[in-house]
């Protein structure tokens, strides 16, 4: 089942959808701070779509059509606002989106791709990982496509793998604090990559001790971060791969 609103102005403070795909083909689309817009199937955001969402977004799987779960960004639309967005399965950014204060949480029990047909590159604001899958479905997996957390944003990897694979993942706040993870052995929260140039990369300004919870699931897991304390309080780029 299809809802599909074309040209159309639409603010929202609370809806939700059983088992659907909601597409806004060209729309206005507005979720007003405080409202919630609940999908169980799939949102796409369609043919310059323009989109704000300073409330909760959120789509799940819970539905028997193809691929639900999933957040696609498509066709020269935008997506703006400070809300949040709670999302099953994959990111699938082919447009523009503008994290702006954003709080993005992939909280799948299922493997979850960041990706792109268009090879754009989605940079969050603050993005949060989350769920209770196991092995392959712990990963959050950027799949042949960079991202970025924002100026000001946080990277919370709580227990999940973030994958880069041959990618980088780079976090642009340069506070010492912008990423968090589990720390319980056993349960650790890391980023995997693979060589030559996949990458964990974060920006520095300070002489404090910078973490890059990085690991690897490969036939062992193993949690091997590193820490780093510039020398001077100069902006820099550092990047770490296991």
């Amino acid at each position: 089942i299809y809802l599909t609103l074309s040209g159309a102005l639409l603010m929202l403070t609370s809806s939700s959808l059983d088992a659907q795909i909601f597409t806004t083909n060209g729309a206005v689309f507005v979720v007003t701070a405080g409202g919630v817009f609940h999908c169980n199937g799939g949102i796409t955001i369609d043919n310059i779509s323009q989109v704000t969402n300073d409330g909760t977004i959120t789509t799940t799987k819970n539905s028997t059509l193809p691929a639900p779960g999933n957040f696609h960004l498509d066709n020269s639309s935008t997506v703006s606002g400070d809300g949040d967005y709670n999302v099953e399965q994959d990111w699938i950014n082919d447009a523009t989106f503008n994290g702006d204060l954003s709080l993005v949480t992939l909280n799948g029990n299922t493997q979850q791709l960041i990706t792109s047909n268009s090879a754009t590159v989605t940079t969050f604001n603050d993005l949060t990982l989350t769920g209770t899958g196991t092995g392959n479905n712990r990963k959050k997996t950027l799949q042949g496509v960079d991202a970025n957390t924002g100026l000001t944003g946080i990277l919370t990897i709580n227990d999940r793998e973030l994958e880069t694979q041959i990618q980088v993942f780079t976090v642009l706040n340069p506070a010492s604090t912008a990423v968090t993870n589990n720390t319980t052995p056993g349960s650790e929260g890391f980023v995997s990559s693979t060589g030559p140039i996949g990458t964990l990369a974060r920006a520095t300004n300070t002489t404090n001790m910078y973490t890059f919870p990085t690991g690897s699931s490969v036939n062992v897991t193993r949690y091997r971060p590193i820490d780093i304390s510039p020398s001077a309080a100069a902006a820099n780029v550092y990047t770490v791969r296991f």
